[in-house]
């Protein structure tokens, strides 16, 4: 099991993130399946350099038979397919077409930094996780 969060400032951050729990659903052999989402939720920038409108994210709590490795790896992929390139970090730093962040793996801490964040600390406790350190 493991927890991570989706965002994006673009103007049609609903239905993109959406998309993207689609895709992730379905990549072949990714095997991350959903196990419960918070509500989306919007968020002013938290430690982003750039001016910026609000965020929107959500939170999963999931499942998978892949590694952490390997997690990381497809999160990657789906954000440079999906925008999150070089090019894009270059010409239009404050637009943000997609941020996927592993924030907990078997309960672990892997980010925890984000575990500050107010969303975050929402989702921890609508789940009822107690994260390890």
């Amino acid at each position: 099991m493991f927890l991570y969060s989706l965002g994006t400032n673009l103007k049609d951050s609903q239905d993109r993130i959406l998309k993207l729990m689609h895709v992730l659903g379905d990549i072949q052999g990714a095997g991350i399946g959903t196990y419960r989402m918070t509500d989306f939720k919007n968020t002013d920038p938290i430690d982003f350099p750039y001016p910026s409108g609000q965020f929107l994210n959500v939170v999963i709590f999931a499942e998978t038979y892949l590694s952490q490795e390997e997690v990381e790896a497809v999160f990657k992929e789906v954000e440079l397919k999906h925008g999150r390139t070089e090019q894009c970090a270059i010409e239009t730093p404050e637009l943000i077409p997609i941020d996927i962040d592993l924030i907990l793996w078997q309960f672990k801490v892997v980010k925890a930094k984000d575990l500050e964040r107010p969303y975050i600390k929402e989702a921890l406790e609508e789940f009822y996780i107690t994260p390890k350190y």
